[in-house]
Order: C-alpha cells, then sequence, then structure tokens
C-alpha cells in the first residue's frame, strides 16, 4: 500500500469516527455503503456525509426531508433544554419514564399481638386483625413516621464547633384510621392502653400490650409485593383521640399514636 493509500484510510477512519459523533447508530452501521458518502467524508464535509448517508435511509427511519438540519439540531446544545443536546434530553427522559415511582397512597398496614396466644380481635364483631373488609389495614387513611431519627450535641471547642452523637431516637408513629358505627378501632385502642396502666396503680406486662406494625410502601398486598420497602417495629400504644362536629357532614376519623418500645431490636 503507497503512502497516499495509507494516509486517505487514516482519514477515513478519523472521519467516520466524527461523523459518529453525529449520526445516529443505526445509521452509521452503513458508512461505508455509498462512495458519495467516503468522497464527503475525505474531503472534510461531515456534516454533508452525514445527510447524504441519513437521506438514504429517511424512509426507513422516518427521518424527513432535511436531515442535516435535523441532526444538527439533535446535537446542539439549547438553553430551552438546560444547556444540553435534544438528543441527551431525551435520553434523560427515557431513563426517567423508565422508573416505577413509588405512590404514598399505595402501601400495606398489618397490625398483630406480639403474644401468638393472644386472640381476642381476631374472631368476631371485633375482628380487625384477621384479612377481609374488616382488617386493619382497611381502616388506615394516613401513616407517619420516621424510620431513623438521631439526636446529638453540639460542643464548642475554642471558635469552632464539634458533633456529639446521641444515638437512636425511639420511632414515633401516627396513624390516621376510619371507624365504623361500632367503634372497632376505638374499642381496640381503649383495650391496649388499658393494658399498659392499670387503674389500682400499677404497670402491665410488655408482653400483653406491645404490638407488631408492619408497612410495606408501594404495594397494598404481599401477593403484588416485588421487592417493596418495609419496616416492622415493636410499639406500645400512646393516644387515642376522635373529633366530632355537627357543622360537618363527613367520615369519622381517629387518631392513633403509637411509639417505639425498645432500639435494641431492629
Amino acid at each position: 500500500m503507497g503512502l497516499f493509500d495509507t494516509i486517505a484510510s487514516q482519514a477515513e477512519g478519523f472521519a467516520v469516527g466524527q461523523l459518529k459523533a453525529v449520526v445516529p447508530p443505526k445509521i452509521i452501521t452503513g458508512v461505508t455503503a455509498g462512495s458519495n458518502v467516503l468522497n464527503q467524508l475525505a474531503s472534510g464535509n461531515f456534516l454533508g456525509a452525514a445527510a447524504t448517508l441519513a437521506n438514504s435511509f429517511a424512509r426507513q427511519f422516518g427521518i424527513g426531508q432535511d436531515v442535516a438540519t435535523q441532526l444538527y439540531f439533535q446535537n446542539t446544545p439549547t438553553p430551552l433544554f438546560g444547556g444540553v443536546t435534544p438528543a441527551e434530553a431525551k435520553q434523560i427522559y427515557s431513563a426517567m419514564a423508565a422508573m416505577q415511582i413509588a405512590k404514598k397512597n399505595l402501601f400495606l398496614v398489618e397490625v398483630r399481638d406480639v403474644d401468638p396466644q393472644s386472640t381476642l380481635f381476631t374472631t368476631g364483631p371485633y375482628a380487625i386483625y384477621a384479612p377481609g373488609n374488616r382488617a386493619f389495614n382497611m381502616f388506615v387513611t394516613d401513616l407517619d413516621y420516621a424510620p431513623a431519627t438521631i439526636s446529638g450535641d453540639k460542643h464548642r471547642i475554642g471558635s469552632a464547633s464539634m458533633d456529639s452523637v446521641g444515638g437512636f431516637e425511639p420511632i414515633e408513629m401516627r396513624m390516621t384510621a376510619i371507624d365504623d358505627v361500632i367503634g372497632t378501632i376505638k374499642t381496640w385502642m381503649q383495650y391496649k392502653c388499658s393494658l399498659v396502666t392499670n387503674a389500682d396503680g400499677t404497670v402491665g406486662v410488655p408482653f400483653d400490650y406491645l404490638l407488631k406494625i408492619r408497612v410495606l410502601h408501594s404495594f397494598i398486598t404481599d401477593a403484588s409485593n416485588q421487592g417493596g420497602y418495609e419496616d416492622e417495629y415493636i410499639m406500645r400504644p400512646v393516644s387515642v383521640s376522635s373529633s366530632l362536629s355537627r357543622r360537618e357532614d363527613a367520615i369519622q376519623e381517629v387518631q392513633l399514636a403509637f411509639t417505639q418500645f425498645d432500639t435494641f431490636i431492629s
């Protein structure tokens, strides 16, 4: 191979590399299909080569008539897309569109006694643990809690300061639930609170009043769960409150509060 052929071959390879930065990948596969394209590449007319090549595939890829203008627009940064090219903006959109975003109205709440032998509130008119229309999960409308809260103090060292970590704070959970006409939720919560403190001034045994509360995010059943985030805590009932008003014809809501029994068991 002569010197001229060697230089021409290297120039062609460089030109093809430059063309790849402008032409979509599906079109660049035919870069050696036409001699006119190679001539334009050799002369340094990269945009013209892109237009010539893309026009030959216009019907297949549906690019349109003015291919060169479209290619230039797709690969030119513009303030309309935040300073990136339309092609990059499309890639960002495609990546975001492919994500499954968690929805706040899709969650599962499972409540059960720590004592596995407890059968109260599992059968009969107050059966709120059992699956079905009267399950506890069906009553809950809102749920608020912080899975991790770390306390700490700031200590002065000369003119600077240093953070001192205290440790994990117990989790506080607040629920808003609807209730039925026989007061299932209120009866259940008042009963659990009565097991915490007795009328004679003594306190109850934790094994009797503690609850296991499980929260599954983004899915409403275990059968439909596809690796959703979930938390489970051993909680103590704290309070129950409700508000009544003759000024408003609305569903009655009950406010329930729970606190984590200890932070030793995750």
